[in-house]
């Protein structure tokens, strides 16, 4: 939780991908990219929200430092 807020729904979205792939299930792959992964990211979203509301400040300054799904090097950051 350091380097992503939230690491284990990027890894469920990333074996939605790469299980299908792997398998060569084109259908399993649509559905998860049609279906699943926005429900994922919404899922975050009001993860967000609720402890936005239960942390204040505190985890806002934790957004504001720590990236959601990826760590993407054109954003600036101050480290913790």
């Amino acid at each position: 939780y350091r380097i992503l807020r939230h690491p284990l729904y990027l890894g469920a979205c990333l074996e939605i991908v790469g299980l299908p792939v792997f398998l060569g299930a084109w259908g399993a792959l649509l559905f998860g990219g049609l279906v699943f992964i926005p429900l994922e990211i919404t899922r975050a979203y009001y993860e967000e929200r609720f402890l936005s509301d239960l942390f204040g400040p505190a985890y806002r300054l934790y957004k504001d430092e720590v990236w959601a799904f990826f760590p993407l090097p054109f954003r600036p950051r101050r480290h913790l």
